[in-house]
């Protein structure tokens, strides 16, 4: 059983890490996969290119064996579309379950998704309780939540979990803030992120010309 990690990761902080960890020990996941998004079909474009993102999060995920990088959403033109990673991935996993992680306000957006309802018939989705974020249940998704992990692990797909995470109040808007006032990021991310943030001077306000 695999878990699926998605998102801009813009940038990539502990919030996602333990997330992740959480997830995977909870329904005893053999591995998660870090997917970025090349561009974000419903957000603004990150401030950062791919390259650095994607340099960010394999930085991040390198200690933990049960963590890996997946760069196909980088290698497709385009928007980029969960339905298409899944679909994907399903054809290389077809006997594994699959447990995709998300945010409240991610779910908060997921009819608005592409192909929403066939993502439902390809995997599970945890939902990650976050710190002052109100989750929405609409009608069609109430006879879907479980209240166990083993109540999610008797069907293959299409079950819904709310995770009541550890809170960490992180998020890659406050992180890029700080930078932007140049303020620390310590303890926020992994060391080797905060530096090639750094380095890169990524994040910090923009030159008028």
């Amino acid at each position: 059983m695999i878990g699926i990690m998605g998102g801009t990761f813009d940038p990539i902080h502990y919030g996602h890490l333990r997330i992740a960890e959480e997830t995977a020990e909870l329904f005893g996941l053999d591995e998660v996969h870090f997917i970025p998004a090349k561009q974000p079909a419903l957000k603004l474009s990150p401030r950062a290119s791919s390259e650095q993102r994607a340099d960010w999060v394999q930085l991040a995920i390198k200690d933990n064996p049960h963590f890996h990088f997946n760069h196909c959403e980088m290698l497709r033109d385009g928007k980029s579309y969960t339905i298409d990673t899944l679909r994907a991935l399903r054809q290389e996993k077809v006997d594994q379950s699959i447990v995709f992680i998300m945010g409240v306000d991610a779910f908060n957006q997921f009819e608005y998704w592409k192909n929403w309802q066939e993502i439902l018939t390809l995997c599970h989705i945890v939902v990650c309780d976050r710190p002052h974020s109100l989750l929405k249940k609409p009608n069609w998704s109430q006879p879907l939540w479980q209240k166990t992990p083993q109540d999610v692990l008797a069907k293959e797909s299409g079950y819904l979990y709310l995770l009541a995470a550890t809170p960490i109040p992180i998020s890659s808007t406050l992180i890029r803030k700080k930078v932007a006032n140049q303020q620390s990021i310590r303890y926020l991310v992994p060391d080797s992120v905060a530096e090639e943030i750094s380095q890169q001077q990524i994040y910090l306000p923009r030159k008028r010309s």
